[in-house]
């Protein structure tokens, strides 16, 4: 018996008389196992071991903060089932270079279903741990979530993007003011030259009959209504500059009456201006019999954002076609629409004609002058807005379009 228990085989005993190199190598071993496991547990990225066919062996907690799954459920699953269908395929086609050699490491961006099925974005990178035979035994995978990065990097480029549009549209807005400040300035200059060579031979002949001078006169006053109602237009361009100036600045001005003003003076007084400008054009107005509608508001600027609707139903529907006016009472607003019968606006159009600078592409002035640098709607939804109200458009592609805007009625009585 006692020489058995001396022979008995003991760890303690064993190790004990070992070399004292290879108690050192198995000292250091056991070492850089633990480092190795706390460096893996406590990792500030996902790391995992992945069995060749995809199992989680191992994880550490920052992964499954980061997948939202625990541990157990993760061990359950292959990382196959928690890829992003779309990018498995890449997924795949890194573990077989690794399988096959081909690469020592390999990572890539993809994407992972967390448990609650939010998408995320991962930056992998797997490498693999072979046996003494060089086999592939299982993989180390290190995940890092990229999700934020990615969604500020898309953010940057939807800016960029942005920025590229906006500067685009700047250019041709650039281009088109160019050309619609000079066109009204060529016909001032125009009916200036002509009215004065008319009246040169006023001053320089005394044999002229009244019916002669009448005449040459009559010509005259033509001529310089003509270059009054383009510096008239040329007024109102630069209107609109000023005013884009001042809303990019935070400057716009509104002045709102202390008093609620009669809605449907306003647009009375519109009305006729547009009417005195096109003439030979029908614009009508639809207000419900005995109905005021009071507003607190700056008269010049609703009149303004009136005038720029009217003048667009002229310019984009025949001369032969009528613009219809319409006030009603929406609940405690007025909407005021008007209707024209044009070519209308496909529905992408009727989002972006909002936008500042914008031109529809498609609409072409089929009446009256085609001078507008695709300011006169952003400007109009901007006044509106300060007026706490709200502005639409509906329209069918060759049936016309109805432009209307709603402002809150007042409740006390109306001036003006």
């Amino acid at each position: 018996m006692g020489e058995d228990k001396e022979n008995r085989s003991e760890p303690g005993i064993i190790v004990s008389s070992m070399p004292g190199s290879e108690r050192h190598a198995i000292e250091q071993l056991r070492e850089s196992e633990e480092r190795y496991r706390v460096l893996f547990e406590q990792a500030p990225v996902g790391m995992a071991h992945v069995a060749v066919d995809g199992r989680w062996l191992q994880v550490n907690q920052k992964l499954c903060d980061i997948v939202g799954y625990t541990r157990k459920d993760l061990l359950e699953r292959t990382f196959q089932d928690i890829t992003y269908p779309d990018d498995l395929a890449p997924t795949l086609e890194c573990v077989r270079s690794l399988l096959q050699n081909e690469l020592q490491t390999c990572t890539l961006e993809t994407r992972y279903l967390r448990k609650d099925g939010a998408v995320m974005w991962i930056k992998l990178t797997v490498s693999p741990v072979r046996d003494a035979r060089g086999n592939p035994h299982y993989f180390i995978s290190i995940i890092e979530d990229i999700s934020e990065r990615k969604r500020a990097k898309a953010e940057v480029q939807r800016q960029e993007v942005a920025l590229r549009a906006a500067n685009l549209r700047m250019e041709e807005f650039l281009s088109v003011a160019s050309h619609e400040l000079r066109t009204p300035l060529t016909t001032i200059k125009a009916n200036i030259q002509l009215a004065m060579r008319r009246l040169k031979p006023l001053s320089a002949k005394t044999n002229l009959d009244a019916a002669e001078i009448n005449d040459k006169i009559s010509a005259t006053q033509d001529m310089l209504t003509r270059a009054e109602r383009q510096v008239g237009v040329l007024n109102r361009l630069v209107g609109d500059m000023i005013d884009i100036s001042r809303i990019q600045a935070g400057k716009l001005q509104i002045r709102l009456r202390q008093e609620p003003y009669n809605l449907t003076s306003i647009v009375q007084e519109i009305i006729q201006e547009q009417r005195n400008a096109a003439p030979g054009r029908s614009i009508l107005i639809e207000v419900p019999a005995g109905e005021e509608f009071p507003v607190q508001v700056d008269p010049e600027r609703i009149g303004q954002v009136l005038a720029n609707y009217v003048s667009n139903a002229l310019k984009y529907s025949e001369a032969a076609l009528p613009v219809t006016v319409r006030l009603q009472r929406e609940e405690s607003y007025v909407r005021v629409s008007v209707q024209d019968e044009g070519s209308g606006l496909s529905a992408e159009e009727q989002e972006r004609i909002w936008e500042c600078f914008y031109r529809s592409p498609d609409a072409k002035v089929v009446s009256g002058s085609g001078v507008g640098l695709g300011l006169g709607l952003y400007i109009s939804q901007t006044i509106i807005a300060r007026h706490s109200g709200q502005v639409g458009v509906q329209s069918v592609r060759d049936k016309g379009s109805t432009f209307w805007f709603t402002l809150p009625i007042a409740q006390q009585n109306v001036g003006g």
